[in-house]
């Protein structure tokens, strides 16, 4: 019997929506949230747009490309991610190369508005944290 993907995806997201967090779990997923929006826009907005030496629309779109790429590579794309969220990111990358190129490469204003973005992640993992009733067994490594 094969599941449907949607079947799937709506299978792992009321898993993982119901599965408390420590405090320990829930401070490294908040660190590396704050340390992938960082450790992205220093390579997408930083370093990637100063290297390509094209026009800056081109810039914009390249960069907007790439960073939907490296989204797409995520292990976990084709469960939880559909062409919408790529749109969104699509999206969400040209806005903030725009403004990298509208503030004067001012990168800080980027991770600001990227954390803004991101911060709907950040309540999930408090609303898991609020949740916590016993030591939970949480990896998907095993």
């Amino acid at each position: 019997m094969y599941l449907e993907k949607e079947e799937i995806r709506a299978s792992v997201n009321s898993i993982h929506s119901q599965l408390p967090l420590s405090r320990k779990e829930a401070f490294f997923n908040f660190m590396f949230g704050i340390i992938g929006i960082v450790s992205e826009e220093l390579y997408f907005r930083a370093f990637l747009m100063e290297m390509l030496s094209t026009a800056r629309f081109v810039q914009v779109i390249i960069v907007a490309v790439f960073f939907v790429g490296v989204h797409y590579l995520n292990r976990w794309a084709s469960i939880n991610y559909s062409l919408k969220n790529y749109v969104i990111f699509f999206l969400l990358s040209v806005s903030l190369s725009s403004v990298y190129l509208f503030f004067r490469n001012q990168i800080f204003t980027c991770i600001l508005l990227h954390l803004f973005f991101d911060i709907s992640l950040f309540w999930i993992v408090i609303k898991r944290l609020s949740n916590v009733k016993s030591k939970p067994t949480f990896g998907d490594y095993d």
